[in-house]
């Protein structure tokens, strides 16, 4: 036993003289050696490794190779084949850690497409690393119906608006064009009703002129229409809308200009309503605290009368332009006798 305990003893010492007498060398082999090794594998793109995907989405591919046989797409490729498609590619190791799901487009192919009907497709693929070698399924199924063109009116439809502090002309606001041109599969196209062009003004505190790329089809029953299938002559309308602040303003009535028959006297005076709500400019609102209420026309303020309120012509909006004012009287001995 003491034997076979020197014996390994000795074994061991021998081989670290070996791996430890010129340790220099041996360390800048193994550098050369892993430098070498990087290069082959950097440089030679027959070296490769099989990497699997699971979950790709499919895109349309060329529905315009459709629109020149007067054939439109129905099927929501982009929607039914949403993360549907398994794939495997053949890439180089030196490009491995490089490839991404985010590399890889698969297309339909509507070439031998000719007719309107139902098919099975076959996929293309393209990988920005590699070759695919396999998809699973490599064949989507898809309906292609006849290509129907038809104008609808454009409309204009204001989103989280602050109606409490800010006015809204829609009645004057300008949309361009008012009739757009659309274009896609005959079942779609005939359902549409109008379109509309969504503005969110909820960061809007003035008036806005500019063009909006965001068109929404609906149907009559005013239920949202997908547009991903369908063609629009032009993606972009101008809007030009006013949008101004709001303020709400007492009414005053000058008193030394409402006459009475003789004999009499204003006891009481009431207006309905009592104040208006007006837009305009920030400098024109601030400039107003109260507005006057024209009373120059009546010869005998006595009773309830229908009057116009002075509403400066900068104003783009107010709640009311008349108002009811009650204008109490006595008799100026009752008066005098009640006050005694």
């Amino acid at each position: 036993m003491r034997k076979a305990s020197e014996l390994i003893v000795r074994f061991l010492k021998g081989l670290w003289g070996v791996l430890t007498r010129r340790l220099w060398l041996k360390i800048l082999s193994l550098i050369l050696a892993l430098i070498l090794w990087t290069y082959t594998v950097s440089t030679n793109t027959s070296l490769t490794r099989t990497k699997r995907f699971s979950n790709i989405p499919v895109i349309a591919g060329s529905v315009s190779e459709l629109s020149g046989r007067a054939l439109a797409l129905s099927t929501d490729i982009a929607e039914e084949y949403f993360d549907a498609i398994d794939v495997t590619i053949e890439v180089p190791q030196s490009q491995y850690s490089q490839l991404e799901a985010e590399n890889i487009t698969l297309t339909a192919d509507f070439s031998g497409i000719m007719s309107a009907g139902k098919y099975e497709v076959p996929l293309k693929g393209n990988s920005t690393y590699g070759e695919i070698s396999r998809m699973s399924p490599s064949t989507v199924l898809v309906t292609v119906e006849d290509l129907v063109t038809r104008n609808v009116s454009v409309e204009l439809e204001i989103v989280n608006s602050n109606d409490d502090s800010y006015w809204y002309g829609t009645s004057s606001a300008t949309l361009e064009p008012k009739v757009i041109t659309v274009s896609g599969p005959a079942s779609i196209v005939r359902t549409v009703s109008r379109a509309v062009v969504q503005v969110d003004v909820s960061t809007r505190t003035t008036s806005l002129r500019r063009g909006y790329t965001s068109v929404t089809f609906k149907d009559s029953n005013d239920n949202d229409i997908p547009n991903r299938l369908l063609t629009l002559s032009t993606r972009a309308s101008i809007v030009s809308l006013d949008i101004y602040p709001k303020k709400k303003l007492d009414l005053y009535v000058d008193e030394t200009q409402l006459h009475v028959p003789e004999g009499y006297q204003i006891v009481g005076i009431n207006l309905q309503p009592e104040a208006v709500v007006v837009a305009g400019s920030s400098d024109l609102l601030s400039s107003l605290d109260v507005l006057s209420v024209d009373v120059s026309d009546l010869e005998d303020a006595s009773g309830t009368h229908s009057c116009k309120v002075m509403i400066p012509s900068d104003i783009k909006y107010f709640s009311a332009s008349e108002v009811t004012l009650t204008v109490s009287t006595a008799l100026e001995e009752e008066s005098e006798d009640t006050n005694e």
